[in-house]
């Protein structure tokens, strides 16, 4: 008898969590307005950019702590916090997915996977609670992304303000639409891969908690279950288009902003100066446009 009334008391709590990313009236989180901590999650291929990444945040007025997450320590001129301490694996990831641990095992030892690119999304959405100490602001930031101007990632009372990007990709739509049944792109040509992104751990706890109500399981868990098999080898969800769309669903305590910023090309270093100069705010390198 216990166990039912608990039943139906945790599913009428599910059921008001869900409805509650699509009812008119907004939520009010508890935000705070304390230093700005970053997280970049990095491998060996983003070392080159690393440096001028940890320079370019370094300069900010609102960071405190600049956390690099990867395998083994790559730079001395930030925290590092080891990738093992996370509650999961790029292995786990894989199975998961896959649900099925030969096939998942299968997956990793084959070249050019992708799991290790879901696996640093988890990574950043899972450091607000993971590593001791960090603030309950959290900037997330790619390390092939360089700041070239200062800015503000808080407003006042502690808004974060998110710069916008127009990309569009299907797939992320279809595996949100999973992880969340309704959840859906919330401006039309808003897109919220910035390259970086200021998350905040109440709202993170709801998203958290907003998903292991349908799913019922953990976070991390749920987001791999939601992509396609097919989809694995490509880019099958985004980390930032589902925070930015939670946010933008459940809460007026935002602002939007559009930044003047660059996806340019490999060297960094003989990009930078040439960038600044053009007064762009930052720029990201990827070597998929060399």
């Amino acid at each position: 008898m216990h166990k039912q009334v608990f039943g139906l008391f945790f599913g009428i709590i599910c059921i008001t969590v869900v409805a509650g990313v699509f009812a008119e009236g907004k939520k009010n989180y508890s935000l705070i307005p304390e230093p700005v901590d970053v997280i970049i999650p990095c491998s060996e291929k983003d070392r080159d950019s690393l440096e001028y990444c940890i320079e370019g945040i370094r300069q900010q007025e609102e960071v405190r702590r600049i956390i690099v997450v990867s395998k083994e320590r790559i730079t001395k001129n930030a925290e590092w916090f080891p990738e093992d301490r996370f509650p999961f694996t790029c292995r786990d990831i894989a199975c998961e997915i896959c649900q099925d641990e030969a096939e998942g095992a299968a997956v990793i030892s084959a070249p050019g996977n992708r799991m290790g690119w879901i696996y640093q999304q988890l990574i950043k959405l899972y450091s607000a609670f993971v590593i001791p100490g960090i603030s309950s602001n959290v900037l997330l930031l790619d390390a092939d992304t360089v700041f070239l101007k200062k800015v503000r990632f808080l407003a006042n009372r502690g808004v974060p303000l998110f710069n916008v990007g127009d990309e569009y990709h299907l797939p992320y739509f279809e595996h949100m639409a999973k992880l969340i049944p309704g959840l859906h792109r919330m401006i039309p040509n808003n897109s919220g891969i910035t390259h970086h992104m200021l998350v905040q751990r109440s709202i993170l706890k709801d998203l958290f908690d907003t998903v292991f109500c349908i799913h019922h399981v953990d976070f991390w868990k749920a987001f791999c279950r939601c992509i396609e098999k097919s989809e694995m080898g490509k880019s099958a969800a985004s980390e930032y288009e589902i925070y930015f769309n939670f946010v933008l669903a459940n809460t007026n305590q935002y602002k939007l902003r559009n930044f003047f910023w660059a996806n340019s090309t490999y060297p960094v270093a003989d990009k930078i100066e040439e960038l600044r100069k053009k007064n762009y705010v930052y720029a990201s390198f990827h070597r998929y446009l060399n």
